[in-house]
């Protein structure tokens, strides 16, 4: 760990020009391992190195000759050791990129001397830009002639690939694909599920890794995914892709992945740091292990082995077999799927897509498979905007059991089954004990659906669900609001109320019972439908819908916008018979004061059988009596209807109190709204102040953020920096008083070593034999992490050299060499400081294990 004293030396140090010094000696390096024949000619510390050193140089240069010579010599010393294809395409765009950044942070200003304007002509668009850049933007890069050149060079190879298409096994590389995105091994998951999510989307493993978003869509084989990597600011980066597996089985690979701790650690790392770069090293590996050694993805002309790029070829393949239309051509299908080409517009093919047509499809026999959108005629494919909502995002449940599954909910099925199959009633049995005994909220959703023909709103959210006398109806109200009905179910009806209170009860179901009954269904229907073609003998939700209501004889509930049960004749009957008995207001009122008056007259009646009469009745009384008597029989007859009717109006009342109504009840209700105001208040209340503490403390944590990152990059480039300089052993010098003198003096053992190191350059012929031994020591020390995962080792000199024989200099340049690997392993096997991991380890077990594997 770099103290303070020793990071405002180091500042000093650079700020003294030294890097000159520091370049000189990596260029040493670099020009003997050229002529040594070395497939690494410059680390990544060191071409890092060499970029600091000429961000300095322009800072100090301020006009266009000189500018231009520099990157003129930055060219040549480059071409010394690489292909112009890889400067062309890789080292010069991490130069500019950091120019770039430089011009972009303030640290190298434009100006009228060291900077020029000019318009061109966009590639895509043909519309004319203008731009305004650093002349070492300017000189930095190859001319269009030989550019053109290593295009055509690109092009060749290209050609030569396409017109030897290698052949893929369409069911192995599917079943492969879809065993490591099931896969419950949790040794190395992170490169499993890496290599699955990249294989079924086609997305580069950095996006799949850090930088892409998916989401659902309404369509069972598409995502929706943000997040592109190789485009240009402004450009589009967001659009469907197709999935060859069902996209749920993805989305929930893809959770599951992210909240790795190997992966959730990177996501702040860019696609070209030593970390990411690490991880890719591995899945690159298990790549090679799985498909290229497997003999299920042949390596294409001009590459050494298989990667997971490769993957995004074949997946190309797959994507064209299933949902290419027949009359359309498969570089345009395919060119919108992988992103090339976003545009509405009519735009020319582009040319990246070729690179992906290395590859076709065969059967089990051999055959080639040549037909196109085999999966249409079922899913086929139309512009998709209704996407999934991105804020409430729940997680997916699998639809696996877990490994540690719950008891079985025991079924009991309602004797509506009866007339089923036998082997389909027995079917169901298993497949809903398993369905309700299961801890993921969409397979609950399903199993109630099954049972109760009700939707996934109602059964999280709105819907009210009571037992009754019988064992398998309920008493239902879809809203909790006016009249409930009966519902019949397939199960007990006791297993569906404590399925729904647990359902409702779920931790992953709550953040959709705040959303709306409409929402939460259009949320869950891919959930649901998969869970029921995974668990039910049925295709879809319709046929579900359907067996429930054939199996209940269509007993579904009425909703208050069905017909009434009374009629419009009837209705104005009863209006009639209340103004005869003095009875005003609405129907339901004239029926409650009719019901009240028919009791009264009921109870006088069992005591005499005539009607009843005073001195004091007057002739109007008796004859309203003697009428009266008469409508007890009609009102009788039509009790059913008017009780119904009586059920609608009070309901109608619940949902808008305003209406006239019988006052107790009333009291009842508006002293229930006044409560639930209030809470409503109190909530509003706490959230805005939930709210104003989100918004401060996301604010706080955006310039944590920030801050951090201006000092990760600070302290990269000084541990480069001292690495290169420095090496492991040498202690940084403390510049405290500004005095030369003292620093040239404490440098002078750094010549020391430099002039140790050349003199023992005459004796690498024995190195390659080392490096071999240290890279199978690397190897076995990576199995014994993995097996002891309490007992790890570190891979640092001392256990190189001490441990195992390898020459102290072969170690510290194979450490240097395999610095990312290296760093990946101390990471997966949390060694914070490799340095002193190993101190007071006794290393005879490993020794014990690690010796056969290299005399292996």
């Amino acid at each position: 760990m770099t103290s303070p004293q020793q990071t405002q030396s180091l500042i000093h140090f650079c700020q003294r020009g030294d890097l000159t010094a520091l370049r000189q000696d990596i260029l040493a390096d670099y020009r003997d391992r050229i002529q040594a024949g070395k497939r690494t000619k410059l680390t990544s510390d060191e071409r890092q190195t060499l970029i600091y050193w000429f961000l300095e140089s322009l800072k100090g240069t301020n006009n266009e000759a000189d500018i231009q010579a520099l990157c003129k010599a930055e060219i040549a010393l480059l071409e010394e050791g690489y292909p112009k294809s890889t400067i062309g395409s890789d080292i010069l765009a991490k130069y500019r990129h950091a120019i770039e950044q430089a011009v972009n942070d303030g640290d190298l200003p434009l100006t009228d001397n060291n900077s020029h304007r000019y318009t061109y002509h966009k590639h895509d668009t043909g519309k004319q830009a203008e731009t305004h850049e650093h002349y070492a933007l300017t000189y930095l890069k190859y001319d269009q002639q030989t550019y053109k050149a290593l295009r055509n060079q690109t092009t060749s190879i290209n050609n030569e690939r396409q017109d030897n298409l290698q052949p893929v096994p369409l069911h192995r590389y599917l079943n492969e694909i879809q065993k490591l995105i099931q896969t419950k091994n949790k040794d190395r998951l992170e490169y499993k599920l890496a290599i699955a999510i990249a294989g079924a989307t086609g997305r580069r493993h950095t996006e799949v890794l850090t930088k892409g978003n998916f989401t659902l869509t309404n369509h069972p084989y598409l995502l929706h995914f943000e997040g592109q990597q190789k485009k240009k600011e402004g450009e589009p980066t967001s659009f469907d892709i197709l999935t060859i597996l069902p996209a749920t089985q993805v989305i929930q690979a893809i959770i599951q992945f992210r909240k790795l701790p190997a992966v959730a650690k990177l996501q702040n790392f860019s696609s070209q740091s030593n970390e990411v770069k690490g991880f890719n090293v591995q899945v690159n590996r298990m790549v090679q292990k799985l498909f290229q050694e497997t003999e299920i993805v042949p390596v294409i002309p001009g590459k050494n082995y298989v990667s997971v790029h490769r993957l995004r070829g074949v997946y190309g393949a797959i994507a064209v077999h299933f949902f290419c239309p027949e009359f359309r051509h498969e570089h345009r299908f395919l060119q919108h799927y992988l992103g090339h080409v976003l545009s509405e517009q009519v735009a020319p093919n582009s040319p990246a897509t070729p690179h992906y047509f290395h590859y076709y499809l065969v059967d089990t026999e051999g055959n080639r498979l040549g037909d196109k959108g085999v999966k249409l005629a079922e899913f086929p494919l139309t512009d998709q905007h209704d996407y999934t909502d991105k804020v409430i995002t729940p997680e997916p449940e699998p639809l696996n059991q877990a490994q540690d599954p719950q008891p079985e909910t025991e079924i009991f099925e309602a004797p509506l089954l009866d007339f089923i199959d036998h082997q389909l009633q027995e079917s169901l049995k298993i497949s809903l004990s398993q369905m309700f005994s299961s801890g993921g909220y969409t397979v609950l959703v399903a199993a109630l659906m099954a049972v109760t023909g009700r939707s996934p709103g109602e059964l999280i959210k709105s819907g009210t669900f009571e037992t009754s006398d019988d064992p398998f109806t309920l008493t239902f109200s879809p809203t909790g609001l006016g009249a409930k009905s009966t519902l019949k179910t397939l199960i007990s009806a006791d297993v569906v109320v404590e399925s729904v209170q647990k359902l409702r009860q779920h931790p992953d179901a709550q953040d959709l019972r705040y959303q709306t009954p409409s929402y939460i269904d259009n949320h869950c229907q891919p959930y649901v439908t998969q869970a029921i073609r995974t668990h039910l003998p049925f295709n879809d939700l319709d046929e579900v819908i359907d067996f429930y209501r054939q199996t209940t004889g269509d007993y579904t509930v009425t909703n208050e916008s069905e017909q009434s049960l009374i009629s419009d004749e009837d209705q104005k009957r009863l209006i009639e018979i209340g103004q005869q008995l003095n009875l005003d207001g609405e129907p339901s009122q004239i029926l409650h004061g009719l019901i009240e008056w028919v009791q009264q007259q009921l109870e006088t009646s069992s005591s005499k059988t005539e009607p009843f009469e005073t001195e004091d009745s007057k002739p109007e009384t008796d004859k309203l009596v003697r009428f009266d008597w008469r409508l007890v029989t009609e009102t009788l007859h039509h009790q059913a209807q008017t009780i119904a009717l009586l059920t609608q109006q009070l309901a109608k009342r619940d949902i808008n109190p305003t209406q006239t109504h019988p006052q107790a009840n009333n009291d009842d209700y508006e002293a229930q709204i006044q409560q639930l105001q209030g809470q409503i208040t109190q909530l509003k209340q706490q959230n805005d102040s939930y709210e104003k503490q989100f918004t401060q403390l996301k604010k706080q944590v955006h310039d944590y953020e920030q801050e951090n990152q201006k000092l990760k990059k600070t302290v990269k480039r000084f541990e480069t920096v001292k690495k290169a300089l420095l090496g492991e052993q040498l202690e940084l010098p403390i510049d405290t008083d500004g005095n030369n003198s003292q620093t040239s003096q404490k440098t002078k053992p750094k010549t020391t070593a430099k002039t140790s190191r050349k003199k023992t350059r005459k004796t690498r012929g024995h190195k390659g034999a080392a490096k071999d031994k240290a890279q199978k020591v690397l190897d076995a020390v990576t199995q014994w992490n993995q097996q002891h995962p309490d007992q790890t080792w570190a891979i640092n000199t001392c256990l190189l050299e001490t441990s195992f024989g390898i020459h102290r200099q072969a170690a510290i340049e194979f450490q240097q060499e395999h610095q990312s690997e290296i760093e990946q392993l101390h990471s997966n096997s949390n060694v914070s400081n490799p340095r002193t991991h190993n101190r007071g380890k006794d290393s005879q077990q490993l020794k014990a294990f690690v010796l056969p594997l290299i005399e292996d």
